[in-house]
Parts: structure tokens; sequence; C-alpha cells
């Protein structure tokens, strides 16, 4: 009996380690936009944390950086916006397949404490770290361009112009930076 029990200790442990490394695993530490957007392809099809700032309108939402990166993402001569898309888990935008639902409960606590703090969007920001699976791709010349003299991309998300979307598994870790949105 005592065999048994051990082996099954050992076989558990390795099948968490197993899963902690390989590509299913959530980086242990939050990335910021900046980081996933330094190299994007790198996070492609990986679950992971992003640190950002919640940003949204009617049109949708996203993860802002909160102030500009060091080094923006450039492809094909297009600087794209510091900004990743966030999707809904079985949306019409959805090209992968994906393990897991997005966790709603936590959305909406995060949502009421929103209310509850009566935040101004106009002059707070709201830091949120997102875990999901992050998608991108190598964008070539007819994903950027000019077009009738302005430039185009065609990225993720709402006119398309998010170089990167995550598809949301929970969000956690509320932090509203009172002020701080017109710094």
């Amino acid at each position: 009996m005592f065999q048994l029990t051990k082996a099954i200790v050992v076989i558990c442990f390795l099948m968490a380690r197993s899963f902690a490394q390989g590509k299913g695993a959530t980086d242990q530490r939050a990335l910021s936009v900046c980081d996933i957007l330094a190299d994007p392809i790198k996070y492609n099809g990986r679950l992971v944390a992003i640190r950002g700032v919640s940003e949204g309108t009617d049109e949708g939402w996203w993860i802002g950086a909160g102030k500009p990166c060091n080094a923006p993402l450039v492809t094909g001569g297009y600087t794209w916006p510091s900004i990743i898309w966030v999707g809904s888990v079985g949306g019409p935008q959805m090209s992968r397949r994906v393990e897991f639902r997005t966790d709603q409960r936590a959305v909406d606590r995060i949502d009421r404490e929103v209310r509850r703090m009566r935040i101004d969007p106009k002059l707070d920001r709201v830091w949120l770290t997102f875990i999901g699976l992050f998608e991108t791709r190598e964008f070539t010349a007819r994903d950027v361009g000019r077009a009738g003299g302005a430039w185009r991309a065609f990225g993720f998300g709402h006119l398309n112009t998010a170089p990167g979307q995550l598809f949301l598994k929970t969000v956690r870790d509320l932090y509203v930076e009172r002020g701080a949105a017109h710094q």
C-alpha cells in the first residue's frame, strides 16, 4: 500500500512539473505589455500573465502599457500602439482552440469593485493582471502599409489596431492609480 501511494505521489509530482515547464504553463511573473511586445513571437500561443492598464470603449477591451514602451513594436515601417486586445474565449475572432473558459466570476468581481470605488475613467487608471493565451503572428508587408496616404495595420481587435490579443482566462490584482490617466 505504501509503495502504491508513493508511486502516485511521484507521478503527480512529475505531471505537475512537466506541466509547469510546458507550453501551457503561465509564466510565474506577470509581464508588462512592453515586455510582451518586445518579442511577441516568443509568447505566441503561450499562457501568460500580463500586468497593464485596463482600457476600453463600447468597441471592446484592451490592455495598455500605462506609459510609452522604450522600444515600440515596428513592423514594415509601421509603429504599433502599445496595446493588446482582450478577446473572449469562444468568440468569432478565435483562431486557436483553448482548454479553458473565461472566469466570468473574476471579471464580474473586478467590475463590481471598480463600480464600488467610483473610478473616474478620465482621471484614474485601473491596473490589472490579465491571464490568458497570447496570440500574434509574423506581420507581412500586406498586413501593414499605406492606404490612401495613411498607415493601415491589419492586426487584432477593433479596427485591427492591436499587434496581439489575449484570450482571457482570468483577471486579478486590481489596483487603481488615482489621477494618473493623463500624466
